[in-house]
């Protein structure tokens, strides 16, 4: 995860890019996604958030990726 972020940092990509990046990498591998996965994404990006305060526009992007994790097949059902 760190060599990604030094990555994008490098090349200069917004966020907003590497989030629509993901979102559409992840709704079309969905099914890929585990709920243990998803949570564990989440975990990350919450640590990122911690550790790379953002703001405004920035700080929605958490907020999104909890509800595209939440709205996917793989939410309640596969976590009993």
């Amino acid at each position: 995860i760190g060599l990604t972020i030094d990555s994008l940092q490098n090349q200069k990509i917004a966020a907003e890019v590497a989030y629509r990046s993901f979102s559409a990498f992840y709704k079309k591998h969905q099914e890929q996604f585990s709920y243990a996965l998803k949570q564990k994404v989440i975990e990350t990006a919450e640590s990122i958030v911690k550790i790379f305060p953002a703001h405004g526009r920035k700080s929605d992007h958490l907020k999104e990726l909890k509800t595209l994790m939440e709205e996917s097949p793989q939410s309640a059902e596969t976590r009993r």
